[in-house]
């Protein structure tokens, strides 16, 4: 029987998994994403795949954010052998966050077998350069709204809105249409356009990292004319921990329209994350997909200095405010960051801004429940610097949007399942739906299968 099975975002919004099972026994994976966050989520990425990576014949990706794409090179590790499908801005930025991953996972095990504080001896990375470059080699790219063929599937893509090439993925299977949200993205983004209409499926499978909340009408740009104003008056360095895929660019947009519009509120800044740097880089070449006019892509990914090498990075922590300085991981999860975050974490007169969401597990969630002692590379460190949430800033819909997206579609869908929520978001926007649309919905548990 045709099922699909939830191996991962399923009570929780990380390591998206979803394998669709065909009446004839073939099977694609939408999404192939790393567990973050709390450990037991974290060593869900050391163990077997939970089926047969042969046995899977292709992997469609919905965006190149980590908890979409990041266990791809294991996957293929452990011998996938099928194609990955994407659009072309999506197998851009994934190239680049996936070298990345594996640069980090090498240096983090570098690190921890020189400092000797990982109980296993020696530290591994979960993947090599090596397999990266084999996971690139299996890329096929389509355009929103072009029908191509996967065996007994027929797929098109859709704009989510939420990164550059960010899709929600339209499945046929044996009469039946399944469609996947992926992660949908904010109505009137300065950068990207917005979401395209949900096409009609029998099955919805949504996302719904917000659907317990609504976002603040907070106008962003006048949030960071205030911060930087602060920061001048205090001289206080301003530390962005950011996703390095498309919430570090929203940063610069703001930015440089501060810069542009009140001159004399202009500040040393800095971007420090080699990935920000190449992701950047790319919004110039998908220009055409963006809301900007070439001149305005390019002042915004020239608003900050980049920081390019180790030494550079060194150097800075030897800097003083004001400035501003944006590096990931957006969660604290690791990076260059950590290193400013020791270095001017200590400084009351400091201010951390998080601008994206915190993972139940991560140093950032630690920092925003009002914790200060944190551990970084194997010891710990007291944060006394303020802590600012600029939670505005998501680039994820809220419930409000997320409702009114499923109202795009033009006949309601039979079955939604919920996935991509922490339990009280996703049970929040199952009574919504059910009780404001009159839909049948669930939230699967991870691991369950379920007919379609």
């Amino acid at each position: 029987m045709a099922s699909i099975k939830f191996l991962g975002a399923a009570g929780t919004v990380t390591g998206s998994r979803f394998l669709v099972t065909s009446n004839s026994g073939q099977r694609i994976l939408i999404d192939c994403g790393l567990f973050q966050g709390l450990k037991n989520l974290r060593l869900k990425n050391w163990s077997s795949f939970p089926v047969d990576p042969r046995e899977i014949n292709a992997v469609i990706l919905s965006h190149a954010h980590v908890d979409h794409s990041g266990y791809l090179p294991k996957l293929v590790k452990e011998r996938f052998d099928g194609y990955i499908y994407s659009t072309s801005a999506t197998k851009a930025q994934a190239e680049i966050l996936l070298y990345d991953s594996a640069h980090l996972k090498q240096e983090e095990a570098d690190y921890a077998n020189k400092k000797k504080f990982s109980k296993h001896e020696p530290a591994i990375p979960l993947y090599t350069d090596e397999d990266v470059r084999q996971t690139m080699l299996k890329f096929r790219t389509h355009k929103y709204k072009e029908i191509f063929h996967v065996g007994d599937f027929t797929i098109k893509f859709s704009n989510a809105g939420h990164i550059l090439g960010a899709c929600s993925v339209l499945v046929e299977v044996d009469h039946k249409k399944i469609l996947f949200s992926g992660d949908i993205g904010r109505v009137d983004d300065q950068i990207l356009f917005d979401p395209a209409p949900a096409p009609d499926a029998d099955i919805l499978v949504l996302e719904s990292t917000y659907g317990n909340r609504l976002h603040p009408k907070t106008n962003p740009i006048e949030a960071f004319k205030d911060l930087i104003r602060k920061a001048i008056e205090d001289k206080s360095v301003i530390l962005i921990p950011s996703f390095a895929v498309g919430r570090a660019q929203s940063i610069l947009y703001c930015i440089n329209q501060v810069f542009e519009q009140y001159p004399d509120l202009r500040l040393p800044a800095y971007l420090n994350s080699p990935m920000a740097k190449s992701v950047t880089a790319l919004y110039e070449h998908f220009v055409s997909e963006l809301k900007l006019s070439s001149l305005e892509c390019n002042k915004v990914c020239h608003t900050a200095k980049i920081i390019q090498s180790v030494e550079e990075s060194i150097e800075l922590n030897k800097q003083s405010g004001p400035m501003i300085i944006i590096s990931a991981s957006g969660m604290l999860a690791g990076g260059r960051v950590l290193h400013h975050l020791k270095n001017f974490g200590k400084d009351p007169n400091n201010i951390i801004v998080f601008a994206g969401f915190q993972a139940e597990g991560t140093r950032g969630a630690t920092l925003l429940r009002g914790e200060r002692l944190i551990k970084i590379h194997g010891y710990y460190h007291e944060i006394q610097a303020q802590i600012m949430n600029f939670d505005f800033f998501s680039a994820h819909a809220d419930q409000e949007e997320l409702i009114n997206w499923v109202k795009t579609m033009q006949t309601p869908p039979k079955q939604v399942y919920l996935v991509h929520g922490e339990p009280l978001a996703a049970d929040t926007l199952r009574l919504k739906l059910q009780e404001n649309l009159g839909l049948n919905v669930y939230v699967p548990l991870d691991q369950e299968e379920r007919q379609i």
